[in-house]
């Protein structure tokens, strides 16, 4: 027992290092916590600007369109989508950063519950990041497709057709953006996130 006790008072550097883990580990915990609320407030914004932009872009008097469904309602859906686009990448953003951090800790071996995760999840689970990108894509698809729904809704004319084609084009390319940055190839991309942390570390692979 005083070896022990006479061992600790020898090496006090030993008891620093590992103290400085457990705080740095509380560090980096929180910060992950941090990031994640700014996520749900970015996708909980997300949702909000659509109500909002969507029910300034209902016309209040329908006489006033001279049968079309016009150039406001197209300028309008383009202004949304791209809203949401940009949204939707601070959101990829912080999620590729709780990412890194989360690999860091398992690598560490400093977080038990992200380890766990890790193992439990496997390959192509994405937890509530699959359901936020999946939002992004329903909210831009509908906002795409709000100056041919304002037509219908209405009995207007599709004019202008082009304005009304390059919101549907705008649309399905920020979804093939959305799809590719959000859902396909994820696992690859946490499998260079987890290579460039060995190399940091130099850890085996």
């Amino acid at each position: 027992m005083d070896r022990q006790m006479e061992n600790k008072e020898i090496d006090p550097d030993v008891q620093a290092d590992e103290s400085f883990q457990v705080e740095d580990a509380k560090k980096l915990h929180a910060e992950i916590n941090q990031i994640e609320n700014q996520r749900f407030n970015l996708t909980t914004a997300a949702l909000t600007i659509f109500g909002v932009v969507t029910a300034w872009l209902i016309p209040r008097d329908p006489t006033l369109l001279r049968g079309e469904v016009g150039r406001f309602a197209c300028l309008g859906s383009i202004f949304l989508q791209t809203l949401l686009l940009v949204i939707f990448v601070v959101n990829h953003k912080f999620r590729l950063v709780t990412r890194t951090i989360a690999c860091y800790l398992v690598l560490k071996h400093a977080s038990q519950w992200e380890m766990d995760w890790n193992r439990f999840r496997g390959k192509g689970d994405y937890g509530y990041s699959e359901w936020q990108v999946t939002l992004f894509i329903v909210l831009t698809a509908l906002s795409a497709f709000w100056p041919l729904a304002l037509g219908l809704l209405y009995d207007l004319k599709l004019e202008p057709l082009p304005g009304i084609w390059v919101s549907g084009v705008i649309g399905a390319t920020y979804i093939l953006i959305m799809v590719s940055h959000g859902l396909i190839g994820w696992d690859k991309r946490n499998l260079h996130i987890e290579e460039r942390w060995r190399k940091a570390l130099k850890l085996s692979t």
